[in-house]
């Protein structure tokens, strides 16, 4: 019973920011811009936390992996600088071992580093260094989403020429695989679903879908953030620019509220308020 009324609880929280007005969501991003340095120096306390906590023992491989691991997902998507320096730590170690699934776990996160910094290239190079059939289901979907993701990055440089449909062609194929093998409830499923059939044309099922899934996700995560900012994507198709506002603003809030660095709901709000004439607000 406690259980479910924390559920109720949750929901009723998300639903609450969700249903304000986009004046009430520009206030609310306005107060949090206001505390950047705040927001900031919150995160970078959590990360030396982590860091003091190992500073004085001596660590084995193991725990060494394991806190590189866990100082990537802190820098991910705020510092790529130091989280390229810390995941790169595990590559380097594991390359050519016997331990390919810690290597594959490694080589992913990085691939992610790389394809964001347009490293295509090397980007093709190490994940060709993986072998899926070595994986388990849940390190294939990460293996599949990174090769998803390359391609989908690859498509928004080749716009405007024959390289752009093969590369969407891929990355369909890739959301395929993560269907057929992730829980129906899971994120990766919801969301490589959702994003498959608006490639296909069907963008209310796929706003259906996340919007029925934002409930589960929480603000200030990234998993919130980019299914919000796809949200606003999925309205922008549809030519709904009042809903694609509303989901950017959500995107950008949770961007800030969680110290999350990549800024491209803010950029596609500045864009949008520029095209009204609000130069200074943008």
């Amino acid at each position: 019973m406690k259980r479910t009324w924390f559920i109720l609880l949750l929901c009723i929280q998300a639903l609450g920011i969700t249903a304000r007005s986009n004046k009430e969501l520009y206030k609310t991003l306005d107060s949090l811009i206001s505390c950047y340095d705040k927001l900031t120096a919150e995160k970078e306390q959590r990360i030396n936390s982590i860091k003091q906590s190992m500073g004085n023992i001596t660590l084995t491989p193991e725990q060494t992996y394991d806190l590189n691991i866990r100082l990537y997902d802190e820098y991910m998507a705020y510092r790529f600088d130091s989280a390229y320096y810390y995941i790169n730590k595990n590559v380097t170690a594991l390359r050519g071992t016997a331990d390919h699934q810690r290597f594959a776990a490694s080589a992913i996160r990085m691939a992610h580093i790389l394809s964001v910094s347009g490293l295509f290239g090397r980007v093709h190079n190490l994940l060709g260094e993986i072998n899926p059939d070595s994986l388990n289901d849940e390190q294939k979907i990460a293996y599949y989403n990174q090769q998803s993701e390359l391609n989908l990055y690859r498509s928004e440089m080749a716009q405007y020429t024959d390289y752009f449909t093969e590369y969407i062609q891929q990355a369909q194929y890739y959301r395929q695989l993560i269907i057929q093998i992730a829980p129906q409830n899971s994120q990766d499923y919801v969301f490589n679903q959702a994003t498959y059939i608006s490639e296909l044309g069907d963008n209310d099922k796929a706003i259906e879908m996340l919007e029925s899934n934002l409930l589960q996700l929480q603000e200030g995560t990234r998993d919130y953030s980019i299914a919000t900012s796809t949200l606003a994507y999925f309205y922008r198709k549809k030519g709904e620019i009042n809903q694609q506002e509303h989901y950017l603003l959500l995107s950008a809030i949770s961007d800030e509220r969680g110290a999350i660095r990549e800024n491209n709901s803010l950029r596609s709000l500045a864009e949008i308020l520029m095209e009204r004439g609000d130069n200074d607000e943008a």
